[in-house]
This record gives structure tokens, C-alpha cells and sequence, in this order.
């Protein structure tokens, strides 16, 4: 059995782990290592298998899994696999200035250049460097082949201290590898098994690509530490003369962000390892239908009490399709960074403040469009001419904005509360299912909700 408490966030934790980033540091990471194993099987020859077997591909006994060594053949075509991936993904144009920052990413970074595109490009990128298409036949040999050299380096880094001969080139780098990153990625990309239903689970999928970004090589889902981020490798093979060319430490010029926006591909995975139950837990699911039908799984026992408050009677919801300048309010990836569109959302929620009384709850989607606004609406503070967008709500009512640490919010819901009281309203920023959005202790000094969306 699976309990998940808070499950009104499962959504998006089982989006993210099924979403991968990918940057040209990455690949040159990987650079290193395959000029590493071609160190070691000139040395050691092709014939070599895992630690514990035998020569010239016999039994393998005591090895991690058995396998036999990289061939020089296999380096080569991995090192020329992974050089068309780099310079195919440098070859993508990049049109979008000032693009939307992921809500992953630091609050000081947004991309000079970036591009949206379907999930379609992933596999054109990687068909065209050779790593594989929709077939198992190529999915298998490229997995052969990583297989196999992440089994040597890791074998040599186990036998480099010891007396058996390991050359010990790689004991460093090898430390959260670079290509057993991509492998662990690799897999999951291409793991439904049959090409029907990989092509129906690539539609819930979106590439973004910028120009720069974090120093990361390759994560995979949410607050994991970056992989394949292990340092330079020492020891007897450092100066030697190599067959592949020196590997530029550069940041990265690019950095390929994969996101899955669809959890019910995570939940499905979880059913397949045998769980026989799952229970979800939380007071904000409502309306079950709809979550149930995102997680792809069935729920047929479910248990939900009827909300204190009469919707018919108590309650009024409208849809604002349209700002005050005629701007159609929809915060998509394309829209979500135009300035006409910020100044828009700005000038309608400054109106409707004005004509509500008491306490006022925005909701952003996340994080990084949250910044994204206030950075938008905080310009042109102190400079005459009625202020930003962000001073002339202050103007109509004291604003507070939900904090990241949830250490912090207690003294934010103190202020929020106080200016409601004291000044007659307030506006509290928030976050989708965030810190906030449980509501409880809030919730009665909210006279109006606004989620923007």
C-alpha cells in the first residue's frame, strides 16, 4: 500500500519526476568519460570483461552485471552519437527574447533566448545524433552500449585503489557519472515498451530550450541533486595522449528542459511495480472527477464530505477573459512574458481591488510567473506618473506576498490579518498549492479569490 498525505500536491511532484533537464555541459561531461575508457581498453585491450571475468568475452563471475568491455568501436560511436546531440541542439533558433524563466531556476535568471517545442523534436534530435527513434531494436543497442562502458569505469574506479590491476583513472570523476545520468534519462524517455503508447505519452510532454542557464548537467524530477556532476578524474592517465579532443569546461551554452505535464504517466509506472493499493489523502481534491481522470488511475472507493459553504446561494464566479486594454489574460508560455500582457493582469486586478472590500487572494501558477509579474509591475516605482503596477496597488490596499521558506509565513498571514483589520483590505500573492492555498486560518478574511491562469 501507497498513502500520499497532502495529495492535493501530487500532481505536480509526479509531473516533475517524470521531467528531465539536459545541458551541453552534460554532454561534455560525458566527453570526459569516454575518452576515460578509451584510455583504459588501450591499456587493457577490448577483450576485457567486468571485474571478476574472463578474457575475450567468457564467463563473467563477481561483476556488477556481467558485461563485457566497451569495444573501441563502441567508444567511438558513442563519441560521435553524443557530438551530433551537442550540435544538434546548438542548431535549434532560439526566437524568444526575455522567455519564461522555469520556476526551477534562480529568481536572478532569466534566458536572453529560448524556444518552445513539441516532444516531437526530442526524438528528432536524438534519431539524428543516432541514439535510437521508436523502435526497441534501437532503444536496446543504445542501452548495449552505455551499459557496457558505465560498467568498465565503474569497475576500474572500484579496482583503482587495490592491487588488481585497475588503472584508477576515473575513481573521482566517476562519482555520479555523467553517462549513468543519461542512461537513468534515456530509459525513461523510452520506457513504454511498445511504440503506441510511447507516441500517446509523448503528446503530454513540451521541450523548452534556452540559451545559457544553471550549471547543471542532467536532473530528473524535482529537488534532486544535479547528476552526473562528479569532478575531473586524477591519477596515472591524466596526461596522457588521447584519440578524442580536449573537452571545453565552458557553462553551458544551452540547456534542454523536457517537461512532462501530464502526472498520470509518473502513477502509472507505480501500478506497474505491484502496489496494491493507493490512498490519497487531503481536504482541497475536489472535484474528484477531474483529479482522478489527470492520474490516469482508477479510484473506485472514494470518500468526500460536502463543503460548509452553499455555492448556489453564497458564491459568485466569473471568468475575466480580457484586461481593461482589450489583452486576452492568459498566461500560456508564449503570452506569459509580454509586456502588454503583465500591464494588462496589473491594471484588472487593481480594478477589481478598488471595488471589493476586506481581504483580496491572488493566485499565480507558480513560483516563476509570480516573480516574473512582480518584476514586470515593480518598474517605473518613484518615477511620477501614478507609479508601476505593483505602487498603485499599494495604493488600494497594503500587498503581501507569500514566502518561499515555511518558516516565513506565519509572520506573512500576521501582516496579511493586521492590514485587514487596521487599513480595511489587503492583497495576499500566492501560489497554486502552495503554502497558502490550504486555506484554514486565511480563508475567512477572503472576500475574493482571483487564481490567473
Amino acid at each position: 500500500m501507497v498513502i500520499f498525505d497532502e495529495a492535493h500536491n501530487l500532481e505536480g511532484v509526479a509531473s516533475e519526476a517524470w521531467s528531465l533537464a539536459l545541458s551541453t555541459t552534460m554532454t561534455a561531461r560525458i566527453s570526459e568519460e569516454l575518452e576515460k575508457a578509451w584510455e583504459i581498453v588501450k591499456v587493457k585491450g577490448e577483450g576485457v570483461v567486468s571485474k571478476g571475468g574472463e578474457k575475450g568475452g567468457g564467463k563473467a563471475g563477481g561483476a556488477a552485471y556481467g558485461t563485457p568491455a566497451p569495444t573501441k568501436e563502441d567508444l567511438v560511436w558513442l563519441k560521435r552519437a553524443f557530438r551530433a546531440l551537442e550540435e544538434g541542439i546548438d542548431a535549434i533558433q532560439l526566437t524568444v527574447t526575455g522567455g519564461y524563466k522555469p520556476p526551477s531556476f534562480s529568481s536572478s535568471h532569466v534566458p536572453a533566448k529560448s524556444a518552445v517545442l513539441g516532444p516531437q523534436k526530442l526524438q528528432d534530435l536524438f534519431y539524428g545524433a543516432g541514439l535510437g527513434g521508436l523502435q526497441p531494436v534501437d532503444f536496446h543497442a543504445v542501452v548495449s552500449r552505455l551499459e557496457r562502458t558505465i560498467n568498465f569505469l565503474m569497475d576500474d574506479a572500484i579496482v583503482g585503489g587495490g592491487n588488481e590491476g585497475g588503472m584508477g583513472i576515473v575513481s573521482t570523476l566517476f562519482t555520479g557519472g555523467a553517462l549513468e545520468a543519461f542512461l537513468k534519462a534515456y530509459k525513461m524517455i523510452y520506457f513504454w515498451g511498445d511504440t503506441l503508447t510511447m507516441r500517446k505519452n509523448m503528446q503530454a510532454y513540451r521541450l523548452y530550450i534556452e540559451s545559457g542557464g544553471p550549471s547543471l548537467s542532467l536532473t530528473t524530477g524535482a529537488g534532486q541533486r544535479p547528476l552526473g556532476t562528479g569532478g575531473r578524474g586524477q591519477g596515472s592517465g591524466g596526461n596522457r595522449r588521447s584519440s578524442f579532443p580536449p573537452v571545453a569546461q565552458d557553462p553551458p551554452r544551452r540547456v534542454l528542459h523536457y517537461w512532462c505535464f501530464c502526472p498520470g504517466i509518473a502513477l502509472e509506472q507505480l501500478l506497474q511495480l505491484s502496489v496494491r493499493s493507493v490512498l490519497l489523502t487531503s481536504g482541497t481534491l475536489s472535484p474528484l472527477d477531474s483529479f482522478a481522470s489527470e492520474l490516469r488511475i482508477p479510484f473506485p472507493v472514494r470518500l468526500e464530505n460536502q463543503h460548509v459553504i452553499d455555492t448556489s446561494v453564497q458564491t459568485f464566479m466569473s471568468i475575466l477573459s480580457r484586461g481593461p486594454r482589450g489583452e486576452t489574460l492568459s498566461s500560456s508560455f508564449q503570452r506569459r512574458g509580454e509586456d502588454g500582457y503583465l500591464a494588462d493582469l496589473g491594471e484588472s486586478l487593481i480594478r477589481v481591488a478598488r471595488g471589493v472590500p476586506g481581504g483580496m487572494l491572488v493566485f499565480f501558477p507558480s513560483y516563476g510567473v509570480m516573480d516574473l509579474c512582480l518584476r514586470q509591475w515593480k518598474k517605473g516605482e518613484g518615477k511620477g506618473a501614478g507609479g508601476g503596477v505593483y505602487e498603485r496597488l499599494q495604493r488600494v490596499k497594503t500587498v503581501v506576498e507569500e514566502p518561499r521558506k515555511a518558516a516565513e509565513l506565519p509572520a506573512c498571514i500576521l501582516a496579511y490579518d493586521g492590514a485587514i483589520k487596521e487599513e480595511g483590505g489587503a492583497i495576499l500573492l500566492a501560489v497554486c498549492r502552495g503554502k497558502v492555498e490550504k486555506g484554514g486560518y486565511v480563508m475567512y478574511c477572503v472576500r475574493i479569490c482571483a487564481p490567473l491562469g
